[in-house]
């Protein structure tokens, strides 16, 4: 659950540059469709698709922060270094590591029933991981 807390703490403190990504691939899509005979229909397609993935993320991010804004300010900047982090807490001094861990059970608690209900959102933020920027603004 842990890691996929983080996936999903990192996907919320980052859509902006998802979103940014997804609009670039979106782009590319859309300048490369006139380079195949067919390649219209299937940007089109593609562009689609990749439009509807925004959506669901945006959708998922809107419920997320339904959960989050209800945080402390204290629990919102310890989840946010949590994010950040490329390791565990484990490098963390032993009361950092506490309070981050605090955090993350009130977290848990609260966004449980959110993650269970949108299985198919979580996958996509797994798909697109990869395009989720390490750095927050």
């Amino acid at each position: 659950m842990k890691a996929q807390l983080k996936k999903v703490l990192r996907f919320y403190f980052s859509a902006d540059s998802l979103n940014d990504a997804l609009d670039n691939i979106i782009y590319g899509v859309a300048a490369s469709s006139w380079q195949t005979p067919y390649g219209g229909e299937r940007a089109f397609d593609r562009a689609v698709r990749l439009i509807e993935v925004k959506g669901r993320l945006a959708e998922f991010w809107t419920r997320l922060n339904g959960v989050m804004e209800k945080l402390s300010l204290n629990d919102l900047s310890l989840l946010k270094k949590y994010a950040s982090l490329r390791t565990g807490i484990t490098v963390l001094a032993e009361d950092e590591r506490r309070f981050i861990h605090l955090a993350l059970i009130r977290l848990k608690r609260k966004i449980a029933q959110i993650l269970s209900r949108c299985a198919e959102e979580y996958r996509l933020v797994c798909e697109y991981y990869a395009l989720i920027s390490s750095r927050f603004n």
